[in-house]
């Protein structure tokens, strides 16, 4: 079963590597997102099975281990591609990226 935490353009999936097909139709409807995919039976605490980056319905990035480092290399791909966050979601990126990884600081 997948369980999807979508904030318009923004989507974080948890789902078991079982769903091939229900990730993929899920990872080319998402704009901006992390999907996270657990082995089934994976309890809460469980290191997840694979951790991808998804821009444009694409998966970009993979195999990054956990979701702190997917979203640093989120924002990595943000600034250095020079990509404009979602409306909705704006504020809370520029926080991460501004005051908690520094860049772009004097602009406050």
């Amino acid at each position: 079963d997948i369980s999807e935490k979508s904030l318009s353009f923004f989507c974080l999936f948890y789902c078991h590597r079982k769903l091939i097909k229900s990730i993929a139709t899920a990872i080319a409807e998402t704009v901006f997102g992390i999907c996270v995919i657990r082995s089934e039976g994976a309890e809460p605490g469980d290191d997840p099975q694979d951790v991808v980056i998804v821009l444009e319905g694409v998966e970009v990035m993979g195999e990054l281990g956990n979701v702190v480092f997917a979203v640093t290399m989120l924002l990595g791909l943000v600034y250095s591609l020079n990509l404009s966050y979602p409306l909705e979601l704006r504020y809370t990126f520029e926080v991460l990226q501004k005051i908690l990884m520094e860049l772009d600081a004097h602009e406050l």
